[in-house]
């Protein structure tokens, strides 16, 4: 049973990081952030229809790995953002993933930390 919530958990924290990526591809100009944004929405509903339906190792590696790198990248990318100088506060599309995607990183670390130390990579029998 703690193993489907967590799965659910952590699928529905992948939707969410789909979808605020999916918000800034929506504000996003036409180039390479756009591409960015594209390629993770189109990775991360995959990968929450698999923790949804069948979360096993291969799901919750993909989601362990992803996991981590949104906790490093979004901080990364915020400091060296456009707006790393700003003194105005970002508002918009930007300010909801500026504060939301990195919470949802951490958030999803820990699902993955808790799945993984209660067995979530072992073979299903």
């Amino acid at each position: 049973m703690a193993d489907g919530v967590l799965a659910r958990s952590a699928a529905l924290a992948s939707v969410g990081c789909g979808l605020l990526h999916g918000v800034l591809l929506a504000g996003s100009p036409v180039g390479p952030l756009a591409a960015v944004h594209l390629v993770l929405v189109l990775g991360c509903l995959p990968c929450a229809v698999h923790l949804w339906r069948r979360p096993g190792p291969l799901a919750w590696c993909a989601h362990g790995a992803l996991a981590v790198l949104m906790a490093v990248a979004h901080p990364l990318a915020v400091l060296s953002g456009p707006h790393a100088h700003m003194v105005m506060p970002m508002t918009g599309p930007a300010a909801v993933a500026g504060t939301g995607a990195p919470l949802l990183a951490v958030l999803s670390l820990g699902i993955a930390a808790v799945a993984v130390a209660g067995g979530a990579l072992r073979p299903r029998r």
